[in-house]
């Protein structure tokens, strides 16, 4: 978190750690819980929680049970904010955030869409041409997306005292059907500004954007009014963010890229894009190994839209990372970071696991984020680090790596002098991984 990476033998709070009997827990809860290709997950989501102040008392209990997806949407907030050094309060039940950055406060509330009481995802109907996927974003997701936020103006947030003559966001991500999250924001953003898009073809085939207003968004029998942000008392609201990124998925890939795994393994990320070609009409697509990229900033893929009403209205760039949509001489404008994915899927490659043995008594293994512990440790372009383990009176650090060219296996040894740890040898050309691990063990073990 802020860049700092984490280690801990123990950790203090754990999210894993059933509350409940596991036939109450959520599927999805046991999957991160229990699957090896789920430790960067794990691993990730209980580092962010150790940071975490459980205001209510009762998030481990819901994470683990009916409130997974909310939990995990309000962790994720939480992972965002703290990793861009807002200052935060959770000192009250209600909002979810109290946050400031450069003398500006804020009040951050989470909801989330969700299924419809008795919707089986099994009798899910997936539109079947582009006229009915059309009339679906632009009619029935407004609709399951403005429901929530309606709820939430309700309440009065604005009227507690700790949100009183601040601005007040709503944060909202879509949890209401299986392929929910597969949805970019554009929805969102004709209901809460009361317009559409549309891209026309001239007889020439040159395309451009017509934009018309929206007066209402109708789905069988459920009609609402477009234009959130013209309703009564949405004065009072400084903007809505939207994500679909605020997930499990996002864990993983942000726990691999901190290092949070203690066995090696490949995880690819495939989806679209904005496409920044003024002439575009379609986003692009990309895939990538998490290998090759540094890192992904948790704001990647939060959209901001602002309220041109608000009452106290928020500082543009306030949230860091996020493309923003703002109104300026009643025309919508958007300003959106060079890679920004619309919607894409993680996937982990099994296949690039190593057969796991159990370390001998002494040996623990480790994750590969170790810095802190003050390693002179340099990355061989060659060398691929797979595995990580420590003596478990922290004298000793070992690594196992595969050498890309030959594909045989290397060790390498550290030790503790004057409260660092230093290289301190190294063994090459293992035919098998078993057999480097079973000579790094013993060289752990030597007392020497």
């Amino acid at each position: 978190m802020r860049g700092e990476p984490f280690m801990k033998k123990e950790i203090e709070k754990d999210l894993f750690k059933l509350v409940v009997p596991e036939g109450r827990c959520d599927s999805r809860f046991l999957s991160i819980r229990n699957l090896p290709e789920n430790e960067a997950t794990r691993l990730m989501m209980n580092e962010v929680f150790q940071k975490f102040h459980d205001a209510d008392g009762n998030f481990v209990e819901q994470l683990q049970t009916t409130g997974f997806d909310a939990r995990v949407f309000e962790l994720y907030l939480f992972a965002y904010l703290w990793d861009g050094a807002y200052d935060i309060s959770r000192d009250f039940d209600r909002p979810d955030f109290i946050i400031e950055m450069n003398g500006t406060r804020v009040a951050l509330e989470a909801t989330t869409s969700n299924p419809t009481a008795g919707f089986n995802p099994d009798e899910e109907v997936t539109p079947s041409s582009k006229e009915d996927m059309q009339e679906k974003l632009l009619h029935e997701l407004p609709i399951k997306l403005g429901s929530p936020l309606f709820s939430k103006l309700r309440k009065k947030y604005w009227e507690l005292p700790q949100c009183k003559e601040i601005p007040f966001v709503l944060a909202i991500e879509p949890f209401h059907e299986t392929e929910s999250l597969s949805y970019s924001s554009s929805s969102l953003i004709q209901y809460l500004y009361g317009q559409k898009d549309t891209v026309v073809e001239d007889s020439e085939g040159k395309k451009s954007i017509e934009t018309s207003p929206l007066s209402e968004h109708r789905s069988g029998s459920k009609v609402i009014p477009s234009g959130f942000f013209s309703l009564p008392d949405t004065e009072n609201i400084s903007a809505i963010i939207y994500t679909n990124a605020g997930t499990v998925a996002k864990f993983k890939r942000l726990g691999f890229h901190y290092g949070y795994f203690t066995r090696y393994s490949k995880i690819m990320r495939i989806g679209t894009c904005y496409d920044p070609d003024p002439n575009a009409y379609e986003p692009q697509t990309f895939t990538y190994d998490l290998s090759e990229r540094e890192i992904e900033p948790w704001g990647e893929g939060l959209v901001v839209c602002y309220n041109p009403h608000a009452k106290y209205p928020l500082p543009r760039s306030f949230f860091v990372e996020a493309a923003e949509y703002y109104i300026e001489g009643n025309q919508l404008f958007c300003d959106i970071p060079k890679f920004f994915p619309y919607q894409s899927k993680t996937f982990h490659d099994m296949t690039s696991y190593f057969p796991l043995e159990t370390p001998p008594k002494w040996v623990t293994p480790i994750t590969k984020s170790f810095v802190n512990l003050k390693v002179i440790r340099m990355e061989h372009p060659l060398y691929t680090e797979l595995e990580w383990y420590m003596e478990k009176k922290s004298k000793k650090i070992g690594i196992v790596l595969r050498d890309n060219n030959d594909e045989d296996f290397s060790i390498v040894l550290f030790k503790k002098v004057a409260g660092k740890y230093e290289f301190a040898r190294n063994d090459i050309n293992f035919v098998t991984i078993g057999q480097a691990r079973k000579k790094l063990f013993q060289y752990l073990l030597l007392k020497t």
